[in-house]
């Protein structure tokens, strides 16, 4: 029997006033105000993301990142304030 994958979990959470996408490791996740998406069973190691909207079009550039097998990783979307 093969030993059990290395795996995690990713959260996509969006609080932010209006819709967004998140451009995770070039898979595109649309979001609404409000809305979660739970990602189980994602490989551990490097990925990188990005999160598309809000008035410039670009709320967060993107950004590479670690996962760690068995934990989550929580990105959440919410407004900066200048």
């Amino acid at each position: 029997m093969p030993p059990p994958a290395a795996v995690g979990r990713i959260v996509l959470k969006n609080t932010y006033a209006m819709p967004v996408r998140i451009i995770l490791n070039d898979r595109s996740y649309p979001l609404e105000p409000g809305e979660t998406w739970v990602l189980d069973n994602q490989p551990a190691g490097a990925f990188s993301y990005e999160v598309l909207g809000g008035p410039s079009g670009v709320v967060q550039a993107r950004v590479n990142r670690f996962l760690e097998a068995g934990r989550e990783y929580p990105i959440t979307v919410f407004t900066r304030q200048p």
